[in-house]
C-alpha cells in the first residue's frame, strides 16, 4: 500500500517544457499564478483540506497556458487531453477518485509529449 498526498486547487501541476531539463521543479506559488505551463485546475467543493478544494480525477479539459515547447520541432501544450494516471483507490469525492501527487499522469496535444512537475501544496491529506 502506498500513501500519497492529494491534490488541491493550491497544487501545481507544470509541463516540463517550461524548465531545462534536470532543473528541480519550481516550488508551488502561494497564488497560483496563470502561464509558465500551469496547468489551470478547479476542484470538488465537496472536500476542502486547509481551505483549498481537492481535485477529482475527471475528464474535464485543462488548459495550460505558457508553454515553451521549441516551435518547431515541437508544439506547445495548450491543455490536458487526458488523465492517464493518479487516482486514489480509496478515496473519493462526488463518486470520482481524487487525484493523487506522486503517480499523476496525463497527455497534452504538446510535443514532444511532456511529463508533469507535480507538487501537492499540502501534506496534510493523503489517500492510496
Amino acid at each position: 500500500m502506498t500513501v500519497d498526498t492529494v491534490l488541491t486547487s493550491a497544487s501545481g501541476i507544470v509541463c516540463t517544457h517550461t524548465r531545462p531539463a534536470g532543473t528541480p521543479p519550481p516550488p508551488v506559488p502561494v497564488v497560483p499564478a496563470v502561464g509558465g505551463g500551469r496547468v489551470t485546475v478547479t476542484g470538488a467543493e465537496a472536500l476542502t483540506v486547509g481551505g483549498l478544494t481537492v481535485l477529482p480525477f475527471l475528464p474535464v479539459p485543462a488548459p495550460i497556458a505558457g508553454c515553451t515547447a521549441p516551435n518547431p520541432p515541437g508544439n506547445p501544450c495548450v491543455g490536458v487531453a487526458t488523465l492517464v494516471g493518479g487516482g486514489a483507490r480509496r478515496l473519493t469525492v462526488n463518486g470520482a477518485p481524487v487525484l493523487l501527487a506522486a503517480t499523476f499522469a496525463a497527455t497534452t496535444n504538446g510535443l514532444p509529449p511532456p511529463a508533469f512537475d507535480v507538487t501537492a501544496g499540502q501534506h496534510t491529506l493523503r489517500a492510496e
